[in-house]
């Protein structure tokens, strides 16, 4: 058991009075509501297994008890928040590893995913997911899937090995994990990125050096208000290092 704290600026603080049973795996902010999923029964004081919500003045869960996994991921989409992961079922609904809750009640958006969800992105019409799954009755890892129009489709031609990071940027898709040179985008001047996948690389040419866990789009701004946007990828082989690109 632990508890789950805040940092406001000058001190850490208990969020919620959030001792808690288990583990986290994942967080939200959502508005002012705070998601946190993971493997844990109790929060707070209150019985919530697997996800629970804080509204700033107390914690809920009426969603009901997450089985067979944990959660890995979660995004707001459309309105909706989407959760992906390891997961059976949830609240007695059976879910393939991908739902999402939309009034009051889970929807399946995994039908036909076998395996395990680590990350999400999303586009207006789109969910990306990755992570280490196969799709339909083919037993081919294809680890890289969006759903649109309540179906899962293979991005291009998927990829061998764990999907673990996705972002959005400038019309591309990043996509990081433990595949051959371990960093690769979709581009296109449309929402359909159909086009040709390209291997990010270092300034030098060469591939970035390490399994990707973590991609983020940062926003910054230099004299004169130009805004700066860049890509940062992180790994556990990079110890206390973030490669940046400017984009």
């Amino acid at each position: 058991s632990g508890g789950m704290v805040g940092w406001d600026g000058e001190r850490w603080s208990l969020v919620g009075d959030a001792w808690l049973q288990g583990s986290l795996s994942a967080t939200l902010v959502s508005g002012s509501d705070l998601y946190v999923a993971g493997a844990f029964q109790r929060i707070g004081g209150m019985a919530c297994e697997g996800l629970a919500r804080y509204n700033g003045s107390g914690w809920s869960c009426p969603w009901g008890v997450i089985e067979g996994g944990t959660i890995r991921e979660m995004v707001m989409w459309r309105g909706s928040l989407v959760i992906g992961g390891s997961f059976k079922s949830v609240g007695g609904v059976r879910a393939g590893q991908l739902a999402r809750w939309e009034a009051g009640r889970w929807i399946p958006m995994g039908a036909g995913l076998s395996g395990v969800v680590h990350c999400l992105a999303h586009q207006e019409d789109r969910m990306y997911v990755g992570g280490e799954f196969s799709l339909g009755d083919s037993r081919k890892p294809v680890n890289l899937a969006y759903y649109s129009s309540a179906k899962l489709h293979v991005v291009g031609e998927g990829f061998d090995r764990g999907v673990y990071a996705l972002t959005l940027a400038h019309n591309c898709l990043y996509v990081g994990g433990a595949f051959h040179n371990y960093a690769v985008r979709f581009c296109a001047s449309d929402a359909e990125l159909t086009a040709t996948r390209e291997t990010v690389l270092m300034g030098d040419g060469s591939p970035l050096p390490g399994p990707i866990r973590v991609i983020a789009h940062a926003v910054g701004r230099e004299q004169g208000e130009k805004s700066i946007h860049t890509i940062n990828f992180a790994s556990p082989d990079y110890k206390d290092e973030v490669i940046k690109q400017e984009l």
